[in-house]
Protein backbone atom coordinates (compact mmCIF):
# COMPACT_ATOMS: atom_id res chain seq x y z
CA UNK A 1 0.00 0.00 0.00
CA UNK A 2 1.01 3.30 -0.86
CA UNK A 3 1.90 5.91 1.68
CA UNK A 4 -0.79 8.41 2.18
CA UNK A 5 -0.46 11.56 -0.26
CA UNK A 6 0.31 14.83 1.91
CA UNK A 7 1.71 16.77 -0.86
CA UNK A 8 -1.36 19.30 -2.63
CA UNK A 9 -1.76 21.27 -5.82
CA UNK A 10 1.19 22.26 -7.66
CA UNK A 11 3.76 20.64 -5.58
CA UNK A 12 2.46 17.13 -6.04
CA UNK A 13 2.03 17.76 -9.54
CA UNK A 14 5.87 18.18 -9.94
CA UNK A 15 6.97 15.25 -7.41
CA UNK A 16 7.11 11.89 -9.15
CA UNK A 17 6.06 10.08 -6.18
CA UNK A 18 2.78 11.99 -5.73
CA UNK A 19 1.90 12.42 -9.53
CA UNK A 20 0.23 9.48 -10.48
CA UNK A 21 -0.95 11.32 -14.13
CA UNK A 22 -4.33 10.51 -15.61
CA UNK A 23 -4.57 7.64 -12.96
CA UNK A 24 -6.20 9.44 -9.46
CA UNK A 25 -9.42 8.57 -8.06
CA UNK A 26 -12.28 10.84 -8.73
CA UNK A 27 -11.81 11.82 -5.58
CA UNK A 28 -8.44 12.42 -5.03
CA UNK A 29 -8.23 15.69 -7.21
CA UNK A 30 -10.47 17.06 -5.14
CA UNK A 31 -8.51 16.11 -2.09
CA UNK A 32 -5.02 17.32 -3.15
CA UNK A 33 -5.92 20.30 -4.64
CA UNK A 34 -5.68 19.15 -8.09
CA UNK A 35 -9.22 19.52 -9.65
CA UNK A 36 -8.06 23.05 -12.01
CA UNK A 37 -4.22 21.75 -12.83
CA UNK A 38 -5.46 18.72 -14.14
CA UNK A 39 -7.81 17.86 -17.35
CA UNK A 40 -11.20 16.08 -17.30
CA UNK A 41 -9.77 13.02 -19.24
CA UNK A 42 -8.83 9.56 -17.15
CA UNK A 43 -6.89 6.23 -17.71
CA UNK A 44 -6.12 3.55 -15.85
CA UNK A 45 -2.73 2.31 -14.13
CA UNK A 46 -2.78 -0.24 -16.14
CA UNK A 47 -3.06 1.82 -19.88
CA UNK A 48 -0.22 4.27 -18.60
CA UNK A 49 2.16 1.37 -17.67
CA UNK A 50 1.44 -0.20 -20.86
CA UNK A 51 2.11 3.70 -22.75
CA UNK A 52 5.35 3.68 -20.87
CA UNK A 53 6.67 0.34 -21.79
CA UNK A 54 5.76 0.99 -25.48
CA UNK A 55 7.82 3.99 -25.39
CA UNK A 56 10.67 2.29 -23.21
CA UNK A 57 10.53 -0.49 -26.31
CA UNK A 58 11.21 2.18 -28.91
CA UNK A 59 14.22 4.20 -27.10
CA UNK A 60 17.37 3.86 -29.30
CA UNK A 61 19.52 4.67 -26.35
CA UNK A 62 20.50 3.09 -23.08
CA UNK A 63 18.61 4.23 -20.02
CA UNK A 64 21.38 5.14 -17.57
CA UNK A 65 20.29 4.88 -13.49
Amino acid sequence: TPPPMTTLGYTAMRKPIANKGLTFTKEQPEQLGLRVLMPAAKTSTKFETERAMVALRHKTSPIYM
